[in-house]
């Protein structure tokens, strides 16, 4: 069993992950590949497009990250700067586990939504849809604290707050119905779900007192300094991701 947990464990590390991916790409490449197929002839034609794009959109070449924070500011809409305002009364610490809260929360919510939904955003009257439909919807959801168990504390997700979520209360925030189906929405309901209780499972990462995946702030802040770590800088490549799982 423990070398079993201890090869599941590898597989789960990013360094497993590229060694493998680099082996399937080296087999497609040789056309030993079941499933995939690799055509490389038009690469040169496909890098010329992507450098004529950063040279339209990005002169200076300061490329921002593709990111679910990014996908807040949706349409060039300041929401992250009205974020910025209702944490004012913060510490630094709060504001960071707050915001952990919020896009691992957002992160969870992005799957396919399919090509018939839409958010109708009652701040600003945009319509969207997709990703960055799904990235709008959750970052109002949360600042409604639709996922926080304590009303007094609204800008929070916690674990008696999502377990808590009801299939009603998530497809009223995302604006769902048979009108304006959203794809997967009882499994969207069950990964927070999922979460809620994972959090309550692993108090030494989230928390005993008030479980929330923002405690996850904390963990990698107090993670021990080795070598030139600096302070706050993991020493991991990631938090391994058996030790959240839901049991």
């Amino acid at each position: 069993m423990k070398n079993n947990e201890q090869t599941i464990d590898y597989l789960r590390t990013t360094t497993a992950i590229r060694e493998r991916c680099d082996r399937i790409y080296n087999l497609t490449l040789l056309n030993k590949s079941y499933h995939f197929r690799c055509n490389l002839s038009k690469l040169d034609r496909v890098a010329d497009y992507v450098i004529d794009v950063i040279n339209q959109e990005y002169p200076d070449f300061n490329i921002p990250f593709h990111s679910r924070w990014r996908h807040f500011e949706a349409k060039n809409i300041p929401r992250l700067a009205e974020l910025e305002q209702k944490l004012i009364a913060f510490t630094p610490l709060e504001k960071l586990q707050i915001k952990f809260d919020l896009v691992i929360i957002s992160v969870l919510l992005d799957a396919g939504a399919g090509g018939d939904w839409e958010y109708r955003e009652t701040e600003t009257g945009l319509i969207f849809s997709r990703s960055e439909g799904l990235a709008v919807a959750s970052f109002r959801m949360f600042c409604q604290g639709i996922f926080s168990s304590n009303p007094d504390y609204p800008l929070q997700a916690d674990a008696q707050g999502l377990e808590n979520l009801t299939i009603d209360k998530l497809a009223a925030g995302f604006q769902a119905s048979g009108t304006n189906p959203l794809i997967g929405l009882p499994g969207r309901l069950e990964l927070l779900q999922r979460l809620g209780t994972a959090l309550e499972t692993f108090p030494q990462i989230f928390g005993k007192i008030n479980p929330r995946p923002g405690n996850l702030a904390n963990y990698l802040l107090n993670l021990p300094i080795e070598n030139d770590r600096k302070p706050g800088q993991s020493n991991q490549s990631s938090v391994p991701i058996n030790q959240i799982q839901s049991k």
